[in-house]
């Protein structure tokens, strides 16, 4: 995937993303970090094709899935019904392989695919978010902010999960939890004001000079065991 002098404006003509120029390769995993308001979310509707640049080109290679940030909990729909949303055939499940695929989805996310999507707390609703990217079976993984809402196990397990199962699949997710951030990723873009301000490892990009550029004065970065972990004073 690549995004050349990609700008978004708003239809009154208030730019809120760009010009940004990045090359994602395929089977990378990508973080993007910066804060409210940094223009990470809009990057990632660009990407995945959910809005349009208002100039600028994306260049496309693989099917993408999408896993916003709040995703609907369409209650009365059982996990495996959840996962089949948005498949070609139907939903209902008439098509026998993307049913198939859906299972071992659901599988691989431990979770029940008998179960109603509206029962299950937020850590099982985002895994079943993952199965039913898997059971789309995109290229490419966009996930805002997958760890939203959960508490510092469920995020860490959610994630692992994810890195478990992409297998050659580029992945692509927003972050606000740094500490975690900085565990996972083999690439991270540092966004500030629609731009991007920074990109690299993670040992380039998490240095206290650049976090306090994105976050403010409030940041700072300490050394555990030879790797940067970011810290918010107070």
């Amino acid at each position: 995937m690549k995004t050349t002098n990609v700008v978004v404006e708003t239809p009154t003509g208030l730019r809120i993303l760009g010009p940004i120029s990045v090359d994602i390769a395929p089977g990378e995993w990508v973080t993007i970090l910066g804060r409210n308001g940094a223009g990470k979310t809009t990057l990632c509707n660009a990407l995945a094709g959910a809005i349009q640049p208002t100039s600028g080109t994306i260049e496309r290679d693989e099917r993408i899935g999408l896993l916003s940030q709040s995703p609907t909990r369409p209650y009365g729909l059982t996990t495996l019904e959840y996962a089949l949303l948005g498949c070609s055939d139907s939903w209902r499940g008439e098509n026998a392989t993307e049913v198939a695929r859906a299972r071992r989805s659901i599988k691989a996310c431990e979770l029940d695919p008998d179960q109603d999507v509206g029962t299950l707390s937020g850590g099982e609703f985002r895994k079943a978010g993952i199965a039913r990217l898997l059971t789309l079976d995109p290229g490419v993984f966009i996930l805002d902010e997958p760890g939203a809402g959960l508490d510092p196990q469920a995020r860490i397990e959610t994630l692992n999960l994810l890195d478990s199962l992409r297998g050659d699949r580029t992945v692509i997710t927003v972050m606000h939890d740094l500490m975690t951030a900085a565990q996972f990723g083999h690439r991270f873009l540092v966004m500030d004001g629609g731009r991007l301000v920074a990109q690299g490892t993670r040992n380039e990009v998490m240095t206290s000079e650049i976090l306090q550029r994105a976050y403010g004065e409030s940041m700072t970065v300490i050394d555990v065991d030879g790797a940067p972990i970011p810290i918010a004073r107070r």
